[in-house]
């Protein structure tokens, strides 16, 4: 049997055992503008005098330690940009060389900006950030990235799932360079789901804020919440 304490206030900063202390990776990938980028697939279409050139069938962008597969892959070599349509799987590295893996339908990626977007099929994003033992999963309708500011932002039925945590709402932005998951609250309160030593703590606030390396959580604005325990 459990009991429940029922929380309402304005704001509340609390403490929990979210997540575990890893160290970060002491060696850096490789810049993207002194790479070469590799393009293949079983068959290739040239358009716009050749700027515009359609790979498919097992298509495959490679370049450094970034990879890009799908059925169907477009090269728009002016705009330095790629569009892979068609069960499409990304693996890349952060700038500390932690691992970024994507799944999604649809996926649009700048090459020399290393930033993009995934939609169709409710993308999936593996996430590892500095202070957690075990990446971040992502899943929402669309998700922008940024490789070079560490930012990874989601739209739309936002989940957000750790090994201790699980944050749900309309918006989340994941900020590598702060370790921090922020969640707005504009189209809906967020939900927060923590478990700490057998306590359950469910909230919901206007704004919620996970710091990954201090194990703290903040929540802002109408904050309700309870918080479970076994008699």
């Amino acid at each position: 049997m459990r009991s429940s304490i029922l929380i309402t206030m304005a704001s509340m900063l609390i403490t929990l055992p979210v997540f575990g202390v890893v160290p970060e990776a002491s060696k850096k990938p490789a810049r993207s503008g002194a790479l070469k980028t590799t393009i293949t697939g079983k068959r290739m279409e040239m358009r716009s005098k050749g700027n515009v050139v359609i790979f498919s069938d097992d298509a495959q962008v490679t370049r450094g330690d970034t990879q890009l597969k799908a059925q169907t892959i477009t090269q728009d070599k002016k705009a330095d940009m790629v569009t892979a349509e068609g069960n499409v799987v990304f693996k890349a590295k952060t700038e500390k060389g932690e691992p970024l893996n994507a799944q999604a339908q649809n996926m649009q990626y700048y090459m020399e900006k290393q930033s993009g977007a995934l939609w169709g099929g409710r993308p999936i994003v593996s996430y590892h950030m500095t202070g957690s033992t075990q990446p971040a999963v992502l899943t929402a309708d669309r998700v922008e990235f940024d490789r070079q500011v560490q930012e990874v932002r989601a739209y739309g039925d936002v989940s957000v799932v750790t090994s201790s945590v699980t944050a749900l709402g309309a918006f989340a932005r994941l900020d590598e360079q702060n370790h921090m998951i922020w969640l707005d609250g504009e189209q809906g309160q967020p939900k927060l789901i923590a478990d700490d030593k057998g306590k359950t703590h469910t909230f919901v606030a206007d704004h919620i804020t996970v710091w990954m390396d201090r194990r703290r959580i903040q929540l802002e604005g109408r904050v309700y919440g309870t918080i479970q325990k076994p008699e």
